[in-house]
């Protein structure tokens, strides 16, 4: 087999996951991103954030995971706004710890956690809004 065949059998095709595959691993991500909001939550208040300036970290947050949650929306809405929304807490998470470089990591991590999507349009919702975040925020 060539090398250009063997690559190409390694890149994701870009069909879509079967349904009940999509569910399995939409709803894991769900979960994460209600965790990370309770995660965020205690850690903004741990960090000395006033009430309501920690609310307002969930606050982000919760709208997302409940549109995420939702059977009513699209698959591909769902899927866009639970990207979203962990990213958002990745943010979130490097404002609460006051932006030392180690917390940057969690980018890294969300976007590993994404390609359990297999979207291609996910990924690049991932690199735009870490590119966005670096680029015009951490100015």
């Amino acid at each position: 087999m060539e090398v250009r065949q063997l690559l190409r059998n390694r890149v994701p095709s870009g069909g879509e996951l079967p349904p009940a595959e999509w569910e399995r691993r939409h709803r894991s991500l769900t979960r994460l991103l209600w965790l990370a909001a309770g995660i965020l939550a205690a850690f903004s208040f741990i960090s000395g954030y006033r009430d309501a300036h920690a609310l307002l970290h969930i606050a982000a947050l919760l709208p997302l995971a409940f549109a995420a949650a939702s059977t009513k929306l699209s698959r591909l809405l769902r899927t866009m706004i639970c990207s979203v929304g962990l990213l958002t807490a990745a943010a979130l998470g490097v404002h609460v710890a006051g932006g030392v470089t180690e917390a940057h990591f969690s980018f890294f991590v969300v976007v590993v956690l994404l390609t359990v999507y297999e979207d291609w349009t996910v990924f690049a919702l991932a690199v735009g809004y870490t590119l966005l975040h670096h680029g015009v925020l951490g100015m």
